[in-house]
């Protein structure tokens, strides 16, 4: 077996399921490819797809969440003048060639737009192989209904079938494994043992506090608000690329310990430890978080696919949501101090826990091509 998974840059949760479904192919002994289509032709594509990504959603959020908006309404474009539909003829080119010289048996979209390209190649009759494409998010991006050339959608839980139904996408299509993360999110790791090896006090409630990949989280003023409750807890604060505010959150006068970490290699330990994760709902950071039984409160979602993440979370009873009316402090004493709320999110955590995606989606693309 053979495999290609075409991914795409536009933020990194795209490229994380790549990797883990790489990760899963390799240590089965299958040879495996990531493409990224926006570096088919070069740099250039994936850096100005990835900067005007981060320029919408950072500067322009408002506007990328109208355009999230009229896209999932099902606004129909001219097929002749769509760009979208220009750049995927002029990408196909490309990806054909590399389809032609590897000869996969199996193609994985892990991006919308990767699964629009593979659809239009499957449909142009350039190839017959077994064809996947992976939403990442709770939630049916727009466009994945455009991928109608695709055999199978893997979704991050079955009650997005109302959605599907909506894009008019068949249910037959549809496996609901989980979003594939990465296997160690699935180890079991005793929460003391854990605070003990990164220095935590054992004793003590673990909060996490994390800025995200892009920082967009100002860990500086809501660690200054939770440090406001009485509670005895300890807390560990990822900065990201924010190393601006270390040496603001190190001139602060808190009650509670503190320690303060950049990116890591071991976030699992850190999940494992901890009692509770103050983060933004991006589909990876939650689905790992799911997998590990870790409360999240979620903080400042994108508008457009986190903001649909946090409908779909609360409404399930798996996360706790702050707003600007409602921050992620007053989310926090209502964790630690109200049982009923707390063990209301814990059953949920453990109901809708799913067994590693990606080891059960190849599991079954290996059965379907045996057949």
């Amino acid at each position: 077996m053979k495999t290609i998974i075409l991914t795409a840059t536009a933020g990194e949760g795209h490229n994380s399921v790549a990797r883990s479904l790489d990760n899963e192919l390799k240590s089965r002994g299958i040879e495996s490819h990531i493409v990224d289509i926006c570096q088919i032709n070069g740099d250039w594509l994936k850096d100005f797809a990835n900067g005007f990504y981060n320029m919408s959603i950072n500067y322009f959020p408002s506007l990328y969440g109208a355009s999230y908006d009229s896209a999932d309404k099902k606004i129909q474009e001219s097929n002749g003048a769509q760009p979208r539909k220009i750049a995927q003829k002029m990408l196909a080119v490309e990806i054909k060639k590399f389809i032609d010289e590897f000869q996969p048996d199996a193609i994985i979209a892990t991006h919308v737009f990767a699964g629009n390209l593979l659809s239009d190649i499957v449909e142009d009759g350039f190839y017959d192989g077994l064809t996947v494409g992976i939403i990442t998010d709770f939630t049916v991006h727009p466009f994945w209904e455009d991928s109608t050339g695709l055999d199978y959608l893997v979704t991050p839980h079955e009650d997005l079938e109302i959605q599907m139904q909506r894009k008019e996408i068949p249910l037959r299509k549809a496996l609901h494994f989980g979003i594939p993360i990465h296997k160690k999110f699935f180890e079991h790791l005793d929460k003391k043992e854990m605070r003990k090896k990164l220095g935590l006090d054992e004793n003590k409630e673990t909060v996490l506090l994390m800025s995200g990949s892009m920082s967009h989280v100002r860990v500086d003023k809501a660690l200054k608000r939770i440090d406001m409750l009485p509670n005895d807890f300890q807390v560990v604060v990822f900065l990201g690329k924010r190393k601006t505010l270390l040496k603001k959150i190190e001139k602060m006068s808190l009650k509670h310990p503190i320690k303060i970490v950049g990116f890591v290699s071991n976030i699992e330990e850190y999940y494992s430890a901890a009692d509770i994760i103050i983060t933004k709902p991006g589909g990876l950071t939650t689905s790992e978080c799911i997998a590990k039984g870790l409360p999240m409160i979620v903080v400042d979602p994108i508008q457009g696919q986190e903001a649909r993440n946090v409908e779909f979370l609360t409404n399930h009873q798996l996360i706790l949501a702050s707003s600007k009316t409602y921050r992620e402090v007053e989310a926090l004493n209502t964790f630690m101090n109200n049982e009923a709320v707390r063990g209301n999110i814990l059953r949920s955590l453990e109901q809708n826990y799913k067994d590693d995606p990606a080891k059960k989606l190849i599991d079954f693309m290996v059965k379907e091509l045996e057949k």
